[in-house]
């Protein structure tokens, strides 16, 4: 039927006076026209996709959604990779991703714990973005070698392409919960041991923990082979020093050996040069180690000891002060700072003349010894007030909040907890916190070189010295056995677009 109605509508076409063959090469040429029309436009569709796409891929937009690394259920973008690329250094995708999962693991461990950041932390990320934004022009582009232009570019520099403020926090916070985890892991370890495992622990490994106290001091003489050693005594004078120092630590003592040795050899600040505080695993590395840890070795030995050796020629003279076993209890104080307010020293005199140097520093020592004495009276003042108060911890709490020149809102009021004789502290305000006869509510003003401190005592520790410092050894092992055991369990993959921006590397 098809057939006939074709053959007909021909027929009727050549009745019309159509050339058919003329025709149907038209219709051929208006086909051929449109296929190419079609596939020019699919082409360009196709050029524009492929456009899209690469501007999508490498735009920041991208770099901070799309998926790099996955550890477990956590993802991690470009961005996030960047960060932890930078941490390490190294611009290795694999030790970024080693550092990415830990993080993981640690930040599942709080979500399953239902903790949140510690103040603390949060105050650490808030200060990391306070220093972004108020120190950027401080540093220069490596790019340009001007000093950055915005806190933008400066976080690009340091953390890759892509990451911006918001983003950098992400990271901080996601990181300091991670940290707010590992702290309360230690802190539920450390109330779960017993004194009789901490004692037991402590005893077994005392070289990592005990401490021993000694001076020495070193007299280098000259060696056989030395042709030019004028600036270098002979042995036998180092020897005849040596023996008049050890005479006078005889007669008098710790006293007499510095006393003697300043007195031959000249020298000064003995005090600070000559003393060593060192844990008993350290002497072992110096020649005169196995004096030093020898069972019998008592409070006020001395000797000296002769070494030749290993390029080394010298006498070193040792006095012996005694070994610190950590049987004490650590402090916690409060502290009110009287910081110096010292006025600007002029360059020029009454009559405008420059100021020559000596008398600019005798000006300049003058105006710091008139605010010290200031300080001073106004430190004395603050704590009569105190005194004619409620005199609690309660009232010096909010004295601190109204005076203290270090006084930070988001800290705990003045509080520094768990001070112990090694803690890196200015001496005479550590001296005063872990002084044996403290008590709590002691108050007392400390001068430093920062000032005065107007010291309340709180308390001491809750367990010794000595135990803290194996609970904390032995719930970091405990840490380190748990995140062995995780990282075991845990794994990570490179996503598709598993990259790290030039910027890092």
């Amino acid at each position: 039927m098809s057939g006939s109605r074709d053959k007909q509508r021909r027929k009727h076409k050549r009745d019309d006076g159509f050339d058919l063959r003329k025709n149907d090469k038209d219709l051929e040429a208006a086909e051929k026209r449109r296929k190419q029309t079609r596939t020019a436009i699919i082409t360009i569709i196709a050029i524009a996709i492929v456009a899209v796409i690469v501007l999508v891929i490498n735009s920041n937009l991208f770099y901070r959604n799309a998926p790099a690394l996955r550890v477990d259920n956590q993802s991690f973008s470009i961005a996030d990779m960047n960060f932890y690329a930078a941490q390490t250094q190294t611009g290795l995708f694999e030790e970024a991703a080693g550092m990415a999962q830990r993080s993981a693991i640690l930040h599942r461990g709080a979500v399953e714990e239902g903790l949140s950041i510690s103040a603390d932390e949060q105050a650490g990320v808030e200060s990391t973005l306070d220093y972004m934004r108020e120190n950027y022009a401080n540093y220069a582009n490596p790019a340009t070698g001007l000093p950055f232009e915005s806190a933008g570019n400066f976080i690009v520099a340091n953390f890759g392409r892509a990451m911006n403020m918001r983003t950098l926090r992400d990271r901080l916070e996601f990181e300091a919960l991670g940290r707010t985890f590992q702290a309360h892991f230690l802190d539920t370890r450390i109330g779960e041991y017993t004194p009789e495992e901490l004692e037991d622990f402590y005893v077994e490994n005392r070289d990592n923990f005990d401490r021993v106290q000694y001076r020495v001091f070193e007299l280098p003489f000259a060696s056989g082979e030395e042709t030019d050693a004028e600036d270098l005594m002979t042995k036998e004078e180092a020897q005849a020093i040596a023996e008049i120092v050890m005479e006078a630590a005889e007669e008098d003592g710790e006293a007499g050996f510095l006393s003697a040795i300043e007195a031959e050899t000249g020298q000064e600040n003995l005090e600070e040069r000559t003393i060593r505080d060192e844990l008993r695993s350290t002497p072992a590395f110096f020649f005169f180690g196995d004096w030093v840890l020898a069972n019998n070795r008592a409070p006020g030995d001395f000797t000296s000891m002769e070494v030749e050796e290993d390029g080394i020629y010298a006498i070193y003279v040792l006095y012996f002060l005694g070994e610190e076993d950590n049987r004490y209890y650590a402090g916690n104080v409060r502290h009110i700072l009287i910081r110096p307010e010292a006025e600007e020293i002029a360059l020029f005199d009454e009559e405008g003349n420059p100021l020559d140097e000596d008398a600019w520093f005798a000006a300049e020592a003058e105006a710091e010894e008139a605010a010290r004495e200031v300080a001073g009276a106004r430190a004395t003042e603050i704590l009569n007030q105190w005194r004619n108060g409620a005199a609690t911890e309660e009232s010096f709490i909010e004295l601190v909040r109204e005076y203290s020149a270090d006084y930070r809102e988001e800290a705990d009021p003045g509080f520094f907890g768990d001070i112990d004789r090694q803690a890196n502290l200015v001496e005479p305000f550590r001296d005063w916190a872990v002084a044996e006869n403290r008590r709590p509510g002691d108050v007392e003003i400390v001068e430093t070189q920062f000032g005065y401190h107007i010291m309340y005592f709180v308390s001491h520790s809750e367990m010794s010295h000595r135990h803290t410092l194996a609970a904390r050894d032995m719930s970091q092992t405990a840490f380190g056995e748990w995140m062995e055991e995780r990282l075991e369990a845990s794994n990570w993959q490179r996503a598709l677009f598993a990259r790290l921006t030039s910027a890092i590397s």
